[in-house]
């Protein structure tokens, strides 16, 4: 008998914190210590524009999806080219890992890249040579 209720007792210890614990809020991020600040405070060198979205054949596309170029300028005389991921929820995509997945480049002919440290901030990690929307 003193065995049975050992064991209900070590149930109930066990089982009864969690139901009743409450989720505690994120800790907050000091922004002046987070990577895109010092990306930010970098002094800017050279800055251009890398495409103006008039050219849609200058640009590689591959994958599961479509991309497009609206006619209309969409950020007020900005124009932009539109990428539309396929999503496969019935069966797995036709790739290599059977997840969706799309591939856009756009080279730059002439151009020599090797002695830039392009950051973006963006996709929030470093890239050597890689373009950038971000200034370097």
């Amino acid at each position: 008998m003193t065995y049975g209720v050992f064991g209900l007792t070590v149930w109930l210890t066990v089982a009864s914190p969690v139901s009743s614990q409450t989720p505690r809020g994120l800790l907050p991020i000091a922004f002046s210590n987070s990577a895109e600040f010092g990306w930010l405070r970098k002094k800017v060198e050279a800055s251009r524009p890398l495409d103006d979205m008039t050219q849609p054949d200058a640009w590689k596309f591959s994958g599961t999806g479509r991309l497009s170029f609206p006619e209309e300028p969409q950020l007020g005389d900005m124009r932009v080219l539109r990428v539309d991921m396929q999503m496969f929820v019935d069966k797995p995509a036709p790739t290599r890992n059977g997840l969706s997945s799309v591939n856009l480049q756009r080279a730059f002919d002439g151009e020599d890249w090797r002695g830039l440290r392009a950051d973006c901030v963006d996709c929030g990690e470093w890239r050597d040579h890689t373009p950038c929307h971000r200034a370097w």
